[in-house]
């Protein structure tokens, strides 16, 4: 019995696999599918921003298949994308990098967030993660917004007014004052804070001491960091009453008896 044997050389080329990693290069910190990535609290109007490090460690390219821009942000408007990936996908394998960045501006105070998708052609696909950031500002209120004091007479004051300045916001108030208008000198005021601790409140007095008999009144200015009301104005007003002249009669009133038909000696 004859055996053949037959051999048979198979070649071939092996695909690569890509593998997508991300790391928030502001933070140092890698970033994985549905992690958070925060980016803390900013004062509204000032921005924050990160970039993000897209690395391909597998063995074949990355596709980023969502087109130009490549990356979206969706959610909270107070996210954009500020720089789209910096390299023509795909991304070589291998170690092979590509970075974008996002901005955090809040223009509200408060907690903020979004999500941000790179489509892609590895077995992770859509990478999704999340960005959050917290908008911070102060928040002033007063009471009673306005001092009206009535009538006090010359050379007397009134009894001090009590009005409480309020912290509504989520980061210190700052505050300066400054009195103005035609009768500035009737108006003490004393014990208005420099700053307020968010949620905190304090009181502050004003005495109206009337330097002429007609109406005064001033205006106290105050001049703070709250974005919405950078000066809050304070209006305050009274009447000056001059006191009337007192009247005396003197003499010797007593006219003792005086006969039916005659008078009195004058006196």
């Amino acid at each position: 019995v004859t055996t053949l044997t037959k051999t048979a050389s198979v070649q071939g080329t092996g695909v690569g696999v890509p593998a997508i990693a991300l790391t928030d290069a502001t933070l140092a910190t890698p970033v994985a599918v549905g992690e958070i990535s925060p980016y803390g609290s900013t004062p509204v109007g000032t921005p924050v921003n990160h970039t993000f490090t897209i690395t391909n460690g597998g063995t074949g390219p990355l596709a980023l298949t969502a087109g130009a821009p490549f990356v979206t942000v969706s959610g909270s408007s107070a996210f954009t994308l500020l720089a789209a990936p910096v390299t023509t996908s795909p991304v070589a394998a291998g170690g092979g990098t590509t970075q974008f960045a996002i901005r955090y501006n809040p223009s509200a105070a408060g907690d903020h967030g979004a999500t941000v998708t790179i489509a892609n052609n590895s077995g992770t696909n859509p990478f999704t993660f999340t960005v959050t950031g917290t908008g911070t500002a102060a928040k002033i209120a007063v009471s009673p917004s306005a001092g009206t004091f009535g009538s006090i007479n010359l050379g007397s004051s009134s009894s001090p007014r009590d009005f409480t300045i309020y912290n509504n916001g989520n980061a210190t108030l700052n505050i300066a004052n400054a009195l103005s208008g035609a009768n500035t000198a009737d108006f003490a005021v004393a014990g208005i804070p420099a700053s307020l601790a968010a949620g905190a409140h304090a009181s502050f007095t004003v005495i109206f001491t009337p330097g002429a008999a007609a109406g005064r009144s001033a205006t106290l200015t105050l001049t703070t960091n709250d974005p919405d009301t950078p000066s809050f104005a304070i209006a305050l007003s009274g009447t000056g009453v001059a006191l009337a002249p007192a009247i005396s009669v003197l003499g010797n009133t007593a006219f003792g008896t005086v006969n039916m038909n005659a008078s009195s000696p004058a006196h």
